[in-house]
């Protein structure tokens, strides 16, 4: 099953029909083939979406070392799966597909497929406030949830910040970005 295909699903799955006009809208972008990075991992035709299917389960993991295997009634998983599956929403439809060229193994040049911001990239203001604004069409989140989503950015990433500054949900969601960036990235190097 594609990336995109897990990710709806797994949407559906936890939040049932709250999902549908945010899936409905989603499918008119470009979710489907959106990388996670241009320059990280997951830059590949259906990264975003793999992505944060990653995330989710990393952050699962995270919360049930926490709280254990019924931490339900500590943290609901309709949040887990918000924060998880949406924090990167500003990366929908920002990317565009383009021919780079390159030196393959013997020298020669060759044509290969990159992507690259594009230049008009509409309600942009910055990466996770317009996370935030988008999730904001469609789900009624909670202060928890918009301030995971706001400061998804690992630490190493987000100046001037440290993990004692914000909510617990942003920082287990910040913990399982970072263990599944390095995942990712272990998996690439393989």
């Amino acid at each position: 099953m594609a990336n995109y295909d897990i990710y709806k699903n797994t949407m559906k799955a936890y939040l049932g029909e709250e999902a549908d006009e945010f899936i409905a809208w989603l499918d008119t972008t470009d979710a489907n083939v959106a990388p996670s990075s241009i320059k990280h991992t997951m830059s590949t035709i259906g990264g975003w979406a793999g992505h944060s299917v990653n995330v989710l389960q990393r952050l699962i993991k995270i919360v049930k070392m926490e709280y254990g295997e019924d931490f339900d009634a500590s943290i609901s998983k309709k949040s887990i799966v918000k924060v998880a599956l949406l924090h990167d929403l500003y990366k929908i439809n920002r990317y565009e597909q383009y021919l780079r060229n390159v030196k393959d193994a013997n020298g020669q040049w060759i044509q290969v497929a990159d992507y690259k911001v594009k230049e008009k990239f509409e309600h942009h203001i910055n990466n996770n406030f317009t996370s935030v604004v988008i999730a904001n069409r469609f789900f009624k989140l909670t202060d928890d949830e918009i301030e995971a989503i706001y400061y998804s950015t690992p630490n190493d990433d987000l100046k001037g910040s440290d993990d004692f500054n914000v909510g617990h949900l942003a920082n287990m969601l910040r913990y399982a970005i970072k263990w599944a960036l390095d995942d990712e990235k272990a998996e690439e190097n393989k």
